[in-house]
């Protein structure tokens, strides 16, 4: 994982830049596309299948907030509603809450 963060890190320093440079509003969303099970196994859509990890950096998003209540289903809507794009109303998931409790 060490090199994961290497990478998320250079690219955070670049989408920092950019922004300081043109001042522009980013959002960066990193996840991975499923869970996985403990011995093996992703695909399916049981609890550990379908939760994945959500790291949101950007205007309104709370750094150093945990929720665990969301699902991979929920990345969908929250990259429309950053864009300004309406839902449409069959649509699996939730956006992300901007804001959410530290946890300690």
């Amino acid at each position: 994982m060490e090199a994961e963060d290497i990478e998320v890190g250079r690219i955070v320093a670049a989408v920092d830049q950019r922004q300081h440079d043109t001042g522009e509003g980013w959002t960066v969303l990193v996840t991975a596309d499923h869970g996985h099970l403990l011995f093996g196994g992703h695909g399916g859509q049981t609890p550990d299948e379908a939760s994945t990890f959500v790291i949101a950096r950007g205007d309104g998003y709370q750094a150093g907030g945990i929720d665990n209540g969301y699902t991979i289903a929920d990345i969908t809507p929250t990259v429309l509603e950053t864009l300004g794009v309406p839902r449409p109303a069959n649509l699996d998931g939730k956006p992300l809450a901007r804001s959410v409790p530290l946890e300690g």
